[in-house]
């Protein structure tokens, strides 16, 4: 039972350097149906860290168990995937990808992008992340929908 979902946030690499991507995954058991909207407000919320992956990774995680925060189960931070029913929502910092929406930071200019995925990686749908925290509700759904 439940209605597992995860969002994955993948930090941001050095351009030009060849590495494995970090990622955290935030899993809730019960409240996957919500998490494009958790993810919508987030962004919107604190678009002043986009710039800042930790924080904006604490941002949303934070929303995500809003009215929460002392229960013991229900939510997690992982280094992996565990657990899981729905498509992955991932946001994504990418370095070099040239775009009016890039922010500056500490690797360089990076432009924060998120994406529908399946558990084995394939992308589903991306779009820039400014443009994802103008999405209607029905947008919203549409987009993070399973693929079929």
């Amino acid at each position: 039972m439940g209605d597992r979902g995860n969002i994955v946030v993948e930090f941001p690499q050095q351009a030009g350097v060849e590495q494995t991507p970090q990622r955290i995954y935030l899993y809730t058991h019960w409240h996957g149906y919500r998490l494009g909207e958790v993810l919508r407000k987030s962004l919107s919320r604190g678009t002043s860290r986009w710039d800042d992956p930790p924080y904006l990774a604490r941002i949303i995680f934070s929303d995500m168990i809003e009215g929460q925060e002392q229960e013991l189960t229900g939510f997690g931070i992982s280094p992996d995937l565990r657990d899981n029913n729905r498509p992955l929502l991932r946001l994504s910092w990418i370095p070099g990808k040239p775009s009016k929406y890039a922010v500056k930071s500490d690797v360089g200019e990076l432009t924060l992008m998120v994406s529908v995925m399946t558990e084995d990686g394939k992308t589903l749908r991306e779009v820039f992340a400014k443009k994802f925290i103008h999405f209607t509700d029905e947008q919203l759904a549409t987009f993070t929908q399973e693929e079929g």
